[in-house]
């Protein structure tokens, strides 16, 4: 299908955005396309990690065969279009979740400690739940993508879904509903509904800077990132905090403007210190500001988890322990640093560096890093290269939700069954797809 591409000026940017949020709102009037299937799991996803009484694995599982069936000659006969071949590091790692447990140490339940199973044949099913969706989500995105306005679509579902989370958090802040004077919105984790301020906070930076708008989408985009903002600091997550502030630095250097550039740098900066000064407050700290924000029991126990998980990584270096087998292995062959405070209902390192280092080894942690660099790379390449204003917008908007999403990881557990893990991969590979296209046109 040829893809054309379009050249965005002020005149006619107001029709442009019109006809995408327009195409949005028809698609949740909903009808059976592989687009509006798309745009469902991007609603669903900011309500996957809550108590809503539904599993979202399943029901992603269902949305996708459908998409599968509705579409099925999409998925065979695809012809190579990316420049570089993500393949073979994808195999690879998903081949480090089996090996690691081929050769990784024995399994052992561990009911009085995990809030999972922790046997080898449950965690073996629990990740063929999630491996094969995750794989087919980020497949289908991909073939199903056909053009900027439906990555355009897609990145403004975000954005919308991101509304209605908010308007559900300001009803429950309202009604007092706060997990230790955090609020979490529709999240379980208050940590996690932080992180989800920060990618609409990127999508509107990105709309707001680059996406060429008439001043009545910048105003709302504006307002749109006061309020994620303030909803950021009232989840008082130091890990998105932080997150916040590198990715806009990031982003900034995008922009030939300096005057914007140094802006961008010194605010972000101002608003790290005052949310973490926040969140120092809200957990008590003595003296609360920048530093005794992370002088806690929650980061000792963050620590002593990762020494341990380095030492495992040092013992087993090639295949690791075992994925999901860190706590058994933690407790039971002597890994618990001495001297560093541990609270033991912990059951997860609270890094996915640390913890793909212990579980899944070389194999696991050398491939993601072949897939972050290449996925990064060509994400840089293509927005400084790109002419075009809707394909460097939203080249720059999934750069920064990708850098938040991972980075805000080096501080929480591993992402690997998250329904916006996938979504984000599925997005970024279908942009570099749209990309590759266009240029060859």
């Amino acid at each position: 299908m040829p893809i054309r591409r379009i050249r965005l000026t002020k005149e006619d940017a107001k029709p442009q955005e019109d006809q995408v949020l327009g195409s949005v709102f028809s698609s949740l009037a909903f009808s059976l396309s592989p687009r509006n299937m798309i745009i469902f799991l991007i609603f669903l996803t900011p309500f996957s990690l809550g108590n809503f009484g539904f599993n979202y694995l399943y029901v992603s599982w269902g949305i996708l065969c459908i998409t599968f069936l509705i579409s099925f000659s999409n998925y065979f006969g695809q012809k190579k279009i990316l420049r570089t071949n993500y393949l073979i590091p994808i195999v690879v790692f998903t081949a480090s979740f089996f090996t690691s447990m081929i050769f990784g140490l024995e399994y052992k339940e561990l009911f009085e400690f995990t809030v999972y199973k922790s046997s080898k044949d449950s965690v073996f099913i629990e990740f063929m739940t999630f491996g094969p969706m995750q794989l087919l989500l980020i497949y289908t995105i991909y073939v199903n993508t056909k053009c900027m306005d439906d990555i355009k679509a897609y990145i403004l579902s975000i954005l919308l879904s991101g509304i209605l989370v908010n308007v559900i958090s300001f009803l429950f802040l309202l009604s007092g509903r706060l997990v230790e004077n955090r609020l979490g919105g529709t999240f379980d984790d208050t940590n996690y509904f932080g992180r989800f301020e920060v990618i609409l906070i990127v999508i509107s930076l990105a709309y707001l800077i680059y996406g060429r708008l008439t001043l009545k989408y910048k105003l709302i985009n504006i307002a749109l990132i006061l309020i994620s903002a303030n909803l950021l600091r009232l989840s008082s997550s130091r890990a998105a905090i932080l997150a916040l502030g590198f990715v806009i630095i990031l982003m900034s250097l995008f922009s030939r403007n300096k005057v914007l550039k140094y802006t961008l740098i010194a605010g972000s900066i101002s608003v790290v210190a005052i949310f973490l000064a926040y969140a120092a407050a809200v957990k008590g700290a003595l003296g609360a500001g920048f530093l005794t924000s992370f002088l806690d029991m929650s980061n000792a126990t963050r620590l002593a988890l990762n020494v341990g998980a380095f030492n495992i990584f040092i013992d087993y270096p090639l295949f690791g322990i075992g994925y999901h087998n860190f706590y058994n292995v933690y407790i039971n062959h002597g890994y618990v640093p001495l001297d560093i405070p541990v609270v033991t209902t912990i059951s997860v390192v609270h890094s996915w560096l640390f913890s793909v280092l212990a579980e899944q080894g070389l194999m696991g942690i050398l491939s993601l890093f072949w897939l972050l660099y290449l996925m990064f790379r060509d994400l840089v390449r293509n927005i400084n290269n790109s002419t075009d204003g809707v394909m460097k917008f939203a080249g720059i908007a999934l750069f920064g939700m990708n850098f938040s999403f991972y980075f805000f990881g080096l501080f929480s557990p591993v992402f690997f069954p998250e329904l916006q893990f996938g979504m984000l991969c599925g997005l970024t590979g279908a942009y570099l797809k749209i990309y590759e296209l266009g240029k060859n046109k």
